[in-house]
């Protein structure tokens, strides 16, 4: 036996209106294309920022800045940088 018209019209209704949400939710956040991701990244705030103590005794050290993302995760990025010569050897 097949479901009541009124009911499966309901049921219908309320799938649209999910997807409906769902479309409105990506058209919003934007495209997911690898420049938008790095964008979105770059505008997170800073979680943490260290370098080596040999940063200005050597003049040449390790340096990591991590970011919180929105969905709570983190990305980080870790940089040599060299500060007796041309700064950021290795991206």
């Amino acid at each position: 036996m097949g479901l009541d018209p009124r009911k499966r019209q309901k049921k219908l209704q309320r799938r649209k209106a999910r997807e409906k949400a769902k479309r409105k939710v990506l058209a919003r956040r934007g495209p997911d294309t690898l420049a938008a991701r790095i964008q979105r990244t770059a505008a997170a705030p800073i979680l943490h920022c260290c370098a080596t103590d040999m940063l200005w005794d050597q003049g040449m050290s390790n340096v990591l800045v991590s970011r919180e993302l929105d969905n709570g995760s983190v990305a980080y990025a870790m940089f040599l940088v060299d500060t007796y010569c041309l700064g950021v050897k290795d991206v």
